[in-house]
């Protein structure tokens, strides 16, 4: 064997590495042997049983053990170790003195220490390293030839690569173990089989990095898929779960309990059958399941956190594994809106066959009530709009005693305006929704929901939809079907009173065309009973005066009703024409006074008149002024009692002149007052009637006061209180300074 030599340096630091115990107690004890020939102290830092071995191979090499100081390694080490780590000053302390005690202050030293390897094996492989960086920094005043020795299996890990190569910097010399020691043929042969050895090894290490690479690339990309996958399923727009051979819940994806409002906690390991509100639709569908059907779109409602109701499309199958039920596998796709839409549709259609049944709108609308009770609300309220207020014409609550307080409490309660959201809601034109409110003229109620009923953008009405039993609360959800609802409830009040307008039009038609045959007829018997008694003869002188009189009376009365007739066909074809030129008022007041004197005298009616000395002058046609005015003196004179009065009065400011009939006669009942201007009109139409008459004059009076730019009222206390009609129309702006003539 080689002998290890260390010249020229103060401190020379060598390395052995070694497979074999053998070869390291040979190796050291040459080492050993070298020094003791050249007259060197040596000292041994070793286990016991290395220090043993060493001796006697000593005695072997014919040098002797006992010029050689054997130390206990590991009691050595234990004198510098501050815990985990040797301590610089108490090394130089404890080396220092081993070394002085053996003279190695004055020449060289050979010294073998194994405390590095026993650091090493003890797990302390940073402490080892340091105390190889402290044998290297021992004072200068020692001269230090040192071996130390490792197994080379303490670096058979990857991880050990780093510190192999510490462990190598730290010496001046590196010796390979005994396998690599060899001289001559073997040693190369051996070198070359490393060398390729090496190779393969560097070779199969790149071909293992490769197929690591492949596999961490793989692994992730299986990692990502199965991200992707979990993502898919936890974040899907639709419900999904699984339920077990038992009926428990074992997952459900974000979708299902966001569908329901549930945590994951409230949701999971409870029985499916908890949260279906129909159990035997739950029951089938377990039924269907476990029998290795699949189930398809099949429709069931859910109870939600909130206690409302969710229907879903449910489809699902089940995953087997050797026969034996896994779980199931199941979508649950929320069709509420859908439901929501057919049962509306469905409502709405029966609410349309309700309100065409009949044209008796109050039946109609009190059947309308019953429908809505109680699918949509506890108690429904519907009120018809009047002049200045409204009128409750149904009111249905679920509980009878309470729709019998409901009515009883309107009857018997006023509520103040400024809080009656019924009126509110008329004036709005908006629909409203509010809880909390007390109203004595209601049930209780938890929500209330008020729509406006339109027809033809008129507010005819309000519906009140309340929720009182219920845990129903009304949102702007409601209001689509709510709205919808009262709208046709409105086109079914205007039907129905467009119907009725209808009728009363008809027997208004029926009724002219018995008055127009009964008023033509009349003057037609007079005429021809007077002709055929002339044309007879023997009538007296007086008689046939009498003859002629009549018969001209009677042509003029029939052609007054043609004229009139003609009239009306003229307003309505828009052919009536005006003469427009400036008309004294007192004057055409004057002239029908002087014309109806006779008829007042034949009654003994006193006409007052007043304000006829100051001229009022107006922009118009004179014979239709005077014709207004002629129909409104008769019409008072006609309609009044012997010995009545009749007052005419002419009024005039800057603007407007004003033409006041007033008398004291039969009045106009309050019913038939906004209809007195109508044609046809009569508010006794029988054939039996007092008083003749087409009923045309007073519309041919507004039709003309209109066509000049005025107006006509109509005011009267009640029947037999007489009646006040009022005519107003605008002057001109300049009045003419020279006379006008009578018209």
């Amino acid at each position: 064997m080689t002998v290890v030599r260390m010249e020229g340096r103060a401190h020379r630091h060598a390395v052995q590495f070694y497979e074999d115990e053998q070869f390291l107690v040979e190796r050291v004890a040459e080492f050993l042997a070298d020094g003791t020939r050249r007259a060197e102290p040596c000292v041994v830092f070793a286990t016991a049983e290395h220090n043993q071995r060493f001796a006697e191979r000593l005695r072997a090499l014919g040098a002797d053990p006992d010029v050689v100081r054997f130390l206990d390694a590991r009691a050595t080490v234990g004198q510098f170790l501050d815990g985990e780590m040797p301590d610089a000053l108490r090394f130089q302390r404890v080396i220092g003195r081993a070394l002085d005690e053996i003279g190695g202050a004055e020449r060289r030293v050979r010294a073998y220490g194994e405390m590095v390897d026993l650091l090493w094996r003890d797990g302390k492989p940073d402490a080892a390293i340091r105390l190889e960086e402290l044998w290297n920094a021992l004072p200068e005043r020692y001269m230090l030839s040192l071996l130390c020795a490792y197994p080379i299996g303490n670096f058979a890990a990857k991880a050990d690569s780093s510190r192999f190569r510490a462990v190598c910097d730290a010496h001046d010399a590196v010796r390979p173990t005994e396998h690599s020691m060899e001289e001559g043929e073997p040693r190369e042969r051996r070198i070359a089989e490393l060398e390729q050895r090496a190779a393969a090894l560097e070779a199969e290490v790149a071909y293992r990095k490769q197929l690591e690479r492949r596999l961490a690339e793989a692994l992730a990309g299986r990692q990502r898929s199965e991200e992707l996958l979990r993502d898919f399923v936890e974040n899907a727009t639709i419900g999904l779960h699984w339920v077990a051979a038992d009926g428990t819940i074992e997952w459900a994806n974000e979708a299902e309990l966001r569908m329901l409002g549930y945590t994951r906690e409230e949701y999971l390991g409870r029985h499916i059958a908890d949260f279906h509100a129909d159990p035997e639709k739950i029951a089938d569908i377990l039924r269907r399941l476990t029998a290795s059907e699949e189930i398809h779109d099949y429709e069931a409602p859910l109870v939600a956190k909130d206690g409302s109701i969710k229907w879903v499309a449910i489809s699902s199958n089940v995953l087997f594994e050797g026969g034996r039920f896994v779980h199931t596998r199941c979508f649950s796709r929320d069709i509420t809106e859908k439901k929501r839409l057919q049962e509306q549709n469905g409502f709405l259609l029966r609410a349309t066959d309700v309100l065409s049944r009949s044209f008796d709108y109050r039946a109609r609308l009190d059947a309308l009530a019953h429908l809505v009770v109680p699918d949509l609300a506890d108690c429904c309220v519907i009120d018809l709009a009047t002049d200045g207020g409204y009128e409750r014409v149904a009111l249905v609550h679920r509980d009878p005693a309470l729709q019998q307080h409901g009515r009883a409490a309107y009857e018997r309660c006023a509520v103040p305006a400024e809080r009656d959201l019924v009126l509110a809601v008329l004036r709005d034109r908006q629909p409203r929704i509010v809880a909390g409110l007390t109203d004595d003229s209601l049930p209780d109620f938890r929500s209330v929901m008020l729509v406006p009923m339109l027809a033809q953008e008129r507010v005819v009405g309000v519906m009140t939809f309340i929720t009182s039993d219920s845990r129903r609360q009304y949102s702007e959800d409601d209001l689509p079907l709510a709205v919808d609802l009262a709208s046709r409830a409105g086109a079914a009040i205007e039907i129905a009173r467009l119907y009725h307008l209808a009728e009363a039009s008809n027997r208004s038609k029926d009724e002219f065309l018995a008055t127009l045959s009964h008023e033509l007829r009349t003057p037609l018997t007079a005429i021809a009973g007077w002709a055929r008694m002339l044309a007879t003869g023997g009538l007296d002188e007086q008689t046939q005066r009498t003859a002629v009189a009549t018969i001209e009376q009677n042509s003029r009365m029939q052609a007054k009703l043609v004229d009139d007739l003609l009239d009306v066909s003229r307003v309505v074809s828009g052919k009536l024409s005006l003469e427009q030129e400036p008309v004294d008022l007192s004057g055409v007041i004057a002239d029908v006074l002087r014309t109806m004197r006779v008829a007042a005298d034949a009654k003994h009616i006193v006409v007052e008149a007043s304000g006829l000395e100051t001229r009022a002058v107006v922009q118009g046609d004179p014979t239709r002024l005077q014709q207004v005015t002629w129909n409104l003196v008769s019409n008072a004179i006609k309609f009044s009692t012997e010995g009545a009065r009749v007052e005419v009065r002419l009024e005039q400011d800057e603007t407007h002149a004003r033409v006041i009939v007033r008398d004291d006669g039969r009045g106009i009942a309050e019913s038939f007052l906004p209809f007195v201007f109508e044609p046809f009109r009569q508010a006794d139409a029988s054939l039996t009637r007092t008083h003749g008459g087409l009923g045309l004059g007073l519309a041919l009076v507004k039709y003309l006061v209109e066509a000049h730019g005025g107006t006509v009222r109509a005011e009267s206390a009640g029947l037999g209180r007489g009646a006040t009609f009022t005519v107003t129309l605008p002057r001109p702006r300049y009045v003419p300074a020279v006379p006008l003539l009578p018209s």
